[in-house]
């Protein structure tokens, strides 16, 4: 079989198996893949399927496929301790998750293993509110020594706002407060770029002292670094009250 048909054969087969496992039509899913390719196959969602039942078992269909490939090609802890190790860890984190925004945390033991991630808050298509007392709450309960923050721009926007800056900055005066260091922000756009809030260069506290970036490292999944060219912003010692901070 030639490597066209088999590209083909494996489509039908996908198609087969997400009908089989989330009840959407057959041929629907069979002309989404045909025209959009299996990589869109969450982004897309919206468009394929009709009920709420059928998008929650796509969901859990996308975050079952995401468990194993970390469990696969990963040792038996996650490890972030370099900007790098945080954009390969959250690239697939947020694998099913590119259809609006989302905020999530990891925290992390003095050895930089991830104790638990967590997805803190759920937003619309280009926001997400975030109440920063919440990250210290899970903080504080993981008995976390550090902490990574991770949001998406599923609508691939290369560039922080004002809004990233200001409250990146409260949630580590936050955890500073408490001796606890915030390692880094990863900002994942589009599903496979990225933004290291870290190798950008951005104050992410007092605490914070770079991650530690070891050799044995592991090289980059297909996804770039974005250095973003206007993301100055002026740190001043206000605090800012507990109101909700949208993303």
């Amino acid at each position: 079989m030639g490597q066209d048909n088999q590209y083909e054969a494996d489509l039908k087969r996908l198609a087969e198996l997400v009908s089989k496992y989330t009840t959407i039509p057959k041929t629907r899913v069979a002309a989404f893949l045909e025209e959009n390719g299996a990589s869109r196959l969450f982004q897309g969602s919206y468009s394929l399927v009709k009920t709420d039942a059928q998008f929650q078992k796509l969901a859990s269909l996308f975050e079952f496929m995401r468990l194993w490939e970390n469990l696969y090609s990963g040792e038996k802890n996650h490890i972030i301790n370099s900007p790098q190790s945080a954009c390969d860890y959250f690239v697939g984190f947020y694998t099913d998750k590119q259809d609006r925004e989302y905020f999530s945390a990891a925290f992390l033991d003095i050895s930089s293993n991830v104790i638990k991630t967590k997805v803190i808050a759920e937003g619309s298509l280009n926001e997400t509110p975030v109440y920063p007392r919440e990250i210290l709450r899970e903080a504080l309960y993981a008995n976390a020594n550090s902490v990574v923050l991770c949001h998406n721009h599923p609508g691939c926007t290369p560039r922080l706002s004002s809004s990233d800056l200001e409250a990146t900055r409260e949630i580590a005066k936050r955890l500073n407060a408490a001796d606890i260091s915030l390692d880094d922000h990863i900002v994942v756009i589009g599903g496979k770029k990225v933004i290291s809030f870290a190798e950008s260069g951005i104050d992410l506290g007092y605490r914070n002292s770079g991650f530690r970036v070891n050799e044995w490292d592991s090289p980059r999944l297909n996804h770039e670094i974005y250095k973003p060219q206007d993301t100055c912003y002026n740190y001043d010692d206000e605090l800012a009250d507990d109101d909700e901070m949208e993303w």
